[in-house]
């Protein structure tokens, strides 16, 4: 899904700018009202999830449901037709959001129900973060493959957009299909009610919840911080032109390499130190930025910087979610009731508000000194770039690794955990036969 958020963000807003009759200004306005729904609808749909009962289990319903409505926003919000206003935009693109949150918190629960062996967990939640590299790939080469049919490599023609729709349309029901057919569903013992009461007062007094949100928290901001001025970085500041997109299809292919290899570590270290040194280390790469002269980039130098960072970037595709289902397993250790999708849900909406805040800080850092797109920057606006793609997710992901290194729940709590989850699990079998 990927593969259409990321253009949802980035792109649309402009597409519909140059290709509608909805303004700029109608377009910001109906996407803060689309996201603060979207806020809302969140830990709804993770509530609603856990609480369902249903022969096919408590998730699939809710990713079939979603996957179908996921489809038709953007069949519709891909190839809107001239006429189309801010009304068209709202409609479609808040759909598209609601039918993410659909599909996206029920499927993050449903992957961590499947094992709680620990490296089992992990292949789970990597395999998952494959799958957004690939989509983020595929969008970054759709130009090319636009180009090759005869069309255009503007990302912003409504012949790529319209490819795009076309593919999403055809693969990601087969996908969704395919895994809802083949996949079991959670077992029974994770489909217990409980109410909204119930969950705050657990989420309340879940230590380990709360240390794995402040480090999520910084973390997000500081990676939003630099990915909403990665691109005005590359193409604005740098000035790199024709080679932004190589640049990025790299980055993305360097990741689908690299994150399985992370799985191999899980059975010596533990996910959330390994997630830990990484911020580290990729918060110690920042200054190498500071290698770029602007119009004069060696391209050699720009790939070896490249490389590194999208190799410690790949964990924070798996590793996270993978930590947070340790979260869960405690909570359901503690309360009897799995909270799965609540817990997803909240960590959705975390990382989302997270995200806007660090995009929001660093946008708001270039315009603070003086840096205007387009035109010729001098000293204070190069300074202004620098510390908002450089020195201030540099703090944060050095601060976020201190605090993630404190995670308690290491691999011997983490056995322990999965050994009572087991026992408990047998005996309510074991009752229930003698009961039959």
């Amino acid at each position: 899904m990927s593969f259409i958020m990321m253009p949802l963000g980035m792109f649309i807003p402009a597409f519909y700018a140059g290709h509608t009759t909805a303004t700029l200004a109608g377009i910001g306005v109906a996407t803060g009202a689309a996201r603060i729904v979207d806020a809302f609808v969140d830990p709804l749909i993770g509530h609603l999830s856990d609480r369902t009962r249903s022969r096919f289990g408590p998730r699939k319903p809710w990713i079939a449901f979603g996957a179908l409505l996921f489809v038709a926003c953007v069949w519709y919000l891909f190839q809107p037709p001239r006429s189309a206003g801010v009304g068209y935009y709202l409609v479609w693109s808040g759909g598209l959001y609601f039918a993410y949150a659909c599909v996206e918190i029920p499927m993050r629960a449903w992957s961590s129900e499947l094992s709680r062996d620990n490296v089992e967990r992990a292949r789970i939640f990597t395999a998952i973060g494959v799958c957004m590299a690939l989509g983020s790939l595929v969008f970054w080469a759709s130009p090319y493959l636009a180009r090759a049919m005869g069309g255009t490599s503007d990302l912003n023609d409504p012949r790529v957009m319209a490819l795009v729709a076309w593919i999403f349309a055809v693969v990601f029901p087969v996908l969704v299909g395919g895994a809802i057919a083949t996949i079991p569903p959670a077992p029974e013992e994770s489909v217990e009610r409980h109410s909204l009461g119930e969950l705050a007062r657990s989420m309340g007094r879940n230590r380990p919840f709360w240390i794995y949100v402040a480090g999520l928290s910084v973390w997000s901001v500081g990676n939003a911080a630099s990915a909403s001025l990665v691109f005005i970085f590359l193409s604005d500041y740098l000035r790199l032109g024709a080679a932004v997109t190589p640049l990025m299809i790299t980055y993305f292919v360097v990741q689908l390499i690299a994150m399985p290899l992370w799985v191999r570590l899980v059975a010596r270290f533990d996910k959330h130190r390994l997630l830990a040194a990484c911020w580290l280390l990729d918060a110690a790469l920042k200054p190498l930025l500071l290698l770029f002269e602007p119009g004069s980039v060696n391209i050699i130098v720009a790939y070896a910087v490249l490389i590194p960072g999208a190799v410690l970037g790949s964990i924070s595709y798996t590793f996270p979610q993978a930590v947070l289902a340790d979260v869960v397993d405690f909570d359901t250790l503690k309360t009897r009731t799995n909270k799965a999708a609540s817990y997803f849900a909240l960590n959705t909406l975390l990382y989302k508000v997270m995200m806007g805040l660090g995009a929001a800080i660093a946008l708001s850092t270039l315009g603070a000194f003086g840096y205007v797109i387009g035109q010729a920057h001098d000293a204070e606006a190069r300074l202004g770039m620098l510390v908002g793609v450089m020195v201030f997710p540099a703090i944060c992901l050095a601060s976020a690794a201190w605090i993630m290194w404190r995670f308690p729940i290491d691999s011997r709590r983490r056995a322990v955990i999965t050994v009572r989850l087991d026992e408990r699990r047998r005996r309510a079998e074991r009752q229930a036969s003698a009961q039959s």
